[in-house]
This record gives C-alpha cells, sequence and structure tokens, in this order.
C-alpha cells in the first residue's frame, strides 16, 4: 500500500518502503491483522506510533 502511494506523489525515492535512509510511519499493531479472523479487527490496539522513523506514541502495554 505505501509503495503505490509513494509512487503516486512521486516520493519513492524518500518513503514507500523500509529502508536505510528512508522516512518511516507505522504502526505496532496488538496482532497481525492478516492472520486473525475479520471479526477481530475492530478489536486491535495501537501499541505505538512512528512517524518519520521516531516514535510519537506508545502504549503502556507496549
Amino acid at each position: 500500500m505505501t509503495i503505490n502511494n509513494a509512487r503516486l506523489t512521486d516520493e519513492e525515492a524518500i518513503k514507500g518502503s523500509i529502508e536505510a535512509g528512508k522516512l518511516a510511519d507505522f504502526v505496532v499493531l496488538s496482532a497481525d491483522y492478516l492472520s486473525i479472523p475479520a471479526s477481530e479487527v475492530q478489536h486491535l490496539k495501537a501499541l505505538a506510533t512512528y512517524v518519520g522513523g521516531r516514535e510519537v506514541y506508545r502504549s503502556a502495554a507496549f
């Protein structure tokens, strides 16, 4: 998802994939949303959030 958006905005040199030197915006979730039943996705919790490679949120549970 992220690489396609980076291509659309012509920013794939600085973001869109996890590589050294690129900006990193991502979230750490309480479970893998690709492997849990769809009915459980609504119960996922954000454990940590990173913007530009810097942590901006950390749950006490993390």
